[in-house]
């Protein structure tokens, strides 16, 4: 299906750089299962970085899956509900920071989004888009009925860096064990509001910094702005 056909019935509210961009998803759980339907269509192209992971029985309650789907890499279980689409997989993740050069840059990215279960991998993928100079980074994250949306540009490395937690510092809660697909899917649904002020706007300055939601709510509970 071309693009036009797609975006026939969003052309005056979707942001024209936005239907031209290329957007990198890391992991396919609760939040990139949901994020990635999402931007598939809103985006040229999508690619989601599954790190191996694959459908459990336990994924299907949160996450953008089905029973059918149970066995398969998760990012061949997206590509598949999203044929029609420029949507592409690999069973890859960053590796650890002295390891950068061994992660080819296969796409030229204007966004990268963290959908990661650790601290540890937010913090790797944020340093793989400083040191590849991709514009925007947005960090994704849930905690039961709470979730927090926090935006990155190139040069404001150093203050996500110094804010980041390491993971002995919070109870890990590793994805769809605790969790709901509402929140997924509202995460989905900012992060895409959010890259279509973006592109629209033409810088990030609109942008919060950081917002947190009670999503059951609807309620803003915290937001930094720049």
């Amino acid at each position: 299906m071309d693009s036009y056909t797609i975006h026939s019935r969003q052309h005056e509210l979707i942001a024209p750089r936005l239907r031209d961009s290329s957007i990198l998803i890391y992991g396919a759980g609760m939040l990139g299962s949901w994020t990635s339907l999402a931007l598939a269509r809103l985006a040229q192209h999508v690619e989601v970085w599954d790190g191996g992971d694959f459908v459990e029985d336990v994924n299907i309650g949160t996450q953008a899956y089905s029973d059918i789907d149970v066995g398969l890499p998760k990012g061949a279980a997206l590509c598949n509900k999203m044929q029609g689409f420029n949507v592409s997989a690999v069973d890859r993740m960053f590796p650890p920071a002295d390891r950068f050069s061994m992660v080819p840059t296969p796409h030229t990215y204007d966004v990268v989004v963290a959908c990661a279960d650790t601290m540890d991998a937010r913090g790797e993928g944020e340093a793989w888009a400083f040191r590849h100079t991709i514009p925007l980074f947005i960090d994704t994250r849930a905690r039961g009925l709470e979730a927090t949306i926090i935006t990155v540009m190139f040069g404001e490395h150093d203050r996500y860096v110094a804010a980041l937690p390491s993971d002995e510092d919070i109870e890990p809660i590793p994805c769809g064990q605790n969790g709901t697909a509402f929140v997924g899917m509202f995460v989905a649904s900012r992060v895409a509001s959010l890259l279509n002020i973006y592109f629209r706007e033409g810088n990030a300055d609109t942008l919060p910094l950081r917002e947190s939601w009670n999503v059951e709510r609807g309620i803003l509970i915290a937001a930094e702005h720049r």
